[in-house]
């Protein structure tokens, strides 16, 4: 039997005497992870389907349950997982370092695409034009503590309007619109708008001044096109990659979130904003991976930025 070192000589000797275009062959493509969050949760039903969805791309990607959007980005950010989903707020909170992420920043956080959006609507009966035209109307929200209590108080300070705000359960905001005790009506945060039925009651259009100002006050939110492409505000989860993974990983998966295929759209309620039809604009202030810049491109829709 040859000794280890000859077989050793010998497989070197092979492969230096290969080809040079089967030298050249590039190696299996790593697993990537991807930071979801809990099971049953949105994004964990999303994560599962965008890998699923990736089966024969040139990225293979997998899973990683957690327990949502914070951990995702301590996860990122240490490269544990190379992709991850979370929330604009949160995301904006790591990469400056404020909130619970103070004073550390996370500053290895790259945008690839929006996912989806929570829509802020607000049904208004004739006669406001305006958030502002709220001003002394009777305005309802809630639950107590939720995000529509939260956008009504941000209005009312930013825009500098006094409605007669109505903090209720869903159940009993619905009766007190019906019966005409309300002017306007606040849903957000994923509450389903279907639970209240027809409203018969447009969606009030947010300018873009109104929205600078709520936005300033509630970073997480961002302009959005609510149904029947009217300006409004959704709070809209991200797709992330880590800074310094390759872009030709990044591109693959950027572009199938922007294609939102059926696979995609059937893991998410139906009530929420598409991701693919938010443009840059649900991403206001982090920076966007390399690897985003020709997917984007390719759907037609270009960064405002300039590529790295």
């Amino acid at each position: 039997m040859a000794e280890p070192t000859t077989i050793l000589r010998r497989t070197l000797l092979a492969a230096l005497a290969a080809p040079a275009a089967a030298r050249a062959q590039p190696a299996l493509t790593p697993l990537l992870r991807l930071g979801t969050g809990p099971r049953g949760s949105g994004a964990e039903r999303y994560g599962a389907a965008l890998c699923e969805a990736l089966q024969g791309a040139a990225v293979r990607l997998a899973p990683r349950h957690t327990l949502g959007s914070v951990e995702n980005l301590y996860l990122l950010e240490s490269g544990q997982v190379q992709f991850a989903i979370a929330g604009l707020e949160t995301a904006l909170a790591a990469f400056n370092g404020t909130g619970g992420f103070a004073p550390r920043r996370l500053r290895r956080l790259r945008v690839l695409a929006p996912v989806y959006g929570l829509p802020v609507l607000l049904h208004a009966r004739p006669g406001p034009t305006s958030w502002r035209g709220l001003d002394g109307k009777r305005l309802g929200c809630g639950p107590a503590g939720g995000a529509g209590e939260a956008v009504v108080r941000a209005l009312s300070e930013t825009l500098g309007i006094a409605p007669e705000v109505m903090v209720e359960t869903p159940d009993e905001l619905s009766a007190a619109f019906r019966a005409g005790r309300l002017d306007a009506l606040v849903l957000a945060g994923g509450q389903d708008a279907a639970a209240f039925g027809p409203l018969e009651a447009p969606l009030l259009p947010l300018a873009e001044d109104e929205a600078s100002a709520i936005m300033a006050a509630l970073p997480g939110l961002a302009p959005a096109r609510l149904p029947g492409d009217v300006p409004g505000l959704a709070a809209w989860t991200l797709l992330l990659a880590q800074a310094g993974l390759a872009a030709a990983w990044a591109e693959p998966v950027a572009a199938l979130a922007l294609a939102w295929p059926a696979a995609l759209r059937a893991a998410l309620p139906p009530a929420v904003l598409p991701g693919a039809g938010a443009g840059p604009q649900a991403n206001p202030a982090l920076p966007w991976h390399p690897g985003a810049f020709p997917a984007w491109a390719a759907a037609a829709m270009p960064l405002p930025e300039a590529a790295p």
